[in-house]
C-alpha cells in the first residue's frame, strides 16, 4: 500500500472560477495517480460546478483509494465556499456570500482541527458586519445546516447496470468507446437514444421535444452527467451483454450502419444525428402520418429533401425492426 497526494487548483475557462483541491489517501502499491492528475488538467471547467458535484468527482475519481482528507475550496464571482473532511467526517465548513444581501457562515467540529468534542456554528449578517451571531434570516442558517447534511453523504458514482448497459449501447451504436469528459457527450447519447426511442428499440427513458426541437430526457442527461467522472471509459470494466440482449446489439448495429450510410459525405455527423433524431420524433410523436412535408419541416426545422431521405430511411429500420 501506498499513500496518495494530489493538490490541483483548477480555473474554469468559462468564467474564471477556481477551484483548489487537495486530497490524501491510501492506495494499491499499482495504484496509477498520473491518469488522475492528466484527466483534472484537461477539465479546469470542473470548477464551474456546485461544490457538492466536485466532492463526488474527486471521490469517484478516487474510488479506488481509501480516504483520509479531502479539501475543496471553491471561488466563484459571488461567493466562496470551503469544505474539509478528515477521514470522511466534515471537520470545517464555510460559505461566504457576497452582494447586498451577502452573508458568511462557518461550521468548525472541535476546539482543535482532529478534535471530536462538539462544533461550532457562526452567522455573520454582512449588513452588521463585526457583530457575530447577531439576528439573522432563519431560513439561511436551515439553508446551511441542510448543506451540511448532504455534503455529509455525498458517495462516488457506480456503474450500475443501467449506466452498463447505455455504455455497451453507445459502444454498438457508435462504434467506439464513450468519453464522459467530452463536452459533446450528451447531445451525442440525447440524439442516439432518441432515435432508438422512436423506433422502440430502447424505451427506458422518456423524451420530450425540448426548446430546441430536439428530443431530450432529463433522467438520461442525470445518468450522463453523473458519469463524468469516468472519463473515457475502459471497456473491460463492463459486463457483455447476456444471450437475451444480443438481438438487441444486432439490431443496434444495423441501424447504426444505415445511419452513417446516410452520413458518409457529411462533416457534422453530430449535427446531423440531432436533426434525424428531431424528424423521427416529430414524425411520430407531433404530427398525424398523413401530414404534410412542408409542415413536418418546419416543426422539425429541417428541409424537405432531408426529409425525403430520412422517410426512407425510417421505412428502412421499421422493416429492420419487425424482423426482430
Amino acid at each position: 500500500m501506498k499513500e496518495i497526494v494530489i493538490q490541483e487548483k483548477l480555473i474554469a475557462t468559462k468564467n474564471n472560477n477556481r477551484a483548489d483541491i487537495k486530497f490524501k489517501g491510501i492506495a494499491d502499491d499499482d495504484f496509477n495517480i498520473s491518469s488522475i492528475e492528466d484527466f483534472l488538467n484537461k477539465n479546469p471547467n470542473i470548477a464551474i460546478k456546485r461544490l457538492e458535484d466536485i466532492v463526488q468527482i474527486i471521490r469517484t475519481i478516487f474510488r479506488n483509494v481509501k480516504e483520509k482528507y479531502l479539501s475543496v475550496q471553491l471561488y466563484a464571482k459571488d461567493f466562496d465556499e470551503s469544505i474539509l473532511y478528515e477521514n470522511g467526517m466534515i471537520t470545517y465548513y464555510d460559505k461566504d456570500v457576497y452582494g447586498s444581501k451577502g452573508y458568511e457562515v462557518s461550521y468548525t467540529v472541535g476546539e482543535e482541527e482532529g478534535s471530536l468534542n462538539g462544533f461550532q456554528f457562526e452567522y455573520e449578517d454582512k449588513k452588521n458586519y463585526g457583530k457575530k451571531n447577531c439576528e439573522s434570516p432563519q431560513s439561511n442558517i436551515i439553508n446551511t445546516l441542510n448543506d451540511i447534511n448532504k455534503y455529509l453523504n455525498i458517495n462516488p458514482v457506480k456503474l450500475n447496470d443501467n449506466a452498463k448497459y447505455l455504455i455497451e449501447i453507445y459502444y454498438y451504436f457508435f462504434n467506439e468507446t464513450p468519453n464522459f469528459a467530452d463536452p459533446s457527450i450528451n447531445n451525442r447519447i440525447q440524439a442516439m437514444m432518441g432515435i432508438l426511442y422512436c423506433f422502440g428499440v430502447y424505451t427506458d427513458y422518456d423524451f420530450d421535444l425540448g426548446k430546441t426541437v430536439k428530443p431530450y430526457s432529463i433522467e438520461l442527461s442525470t445518468v450522463v452527467s453523473g458519469l463524468f467522472s469516468y472519463g473515457k471509459i475502459n471497456m473491460e470494466d463492463i459486463f457483455g451483454l447476456d444471450n437475451s440482449s444480443i438481438v438487441i446489439k444486432d439490431l443496434i448495429v444495423k441501424i447504426s450502419n444505415r445511419i452513417y450510410a446516410l452520413m458518409e459525405n457529411i462533416d457534422d455527423k453530430d449535427k446531423a444525428l440531432a436533426k434525424l433524431a428531431s424528424y423521427l420524433y416529430v414524425k411520430k410523436y407531433c404530427v398525424f402520418e398523413e401530414a404534410k412535408t412542408s409542415d413536418v419541416a418546419a416543426l422539425a426545422k429541417v428541409s424537405e429533401a432531408e426529409i425525403e431521405v430520412y422517410d426512407q430511411f425510417r421505412n428502412e429500420v421499421d422493416k429492420l425492426t419487425l424482423e426482430f
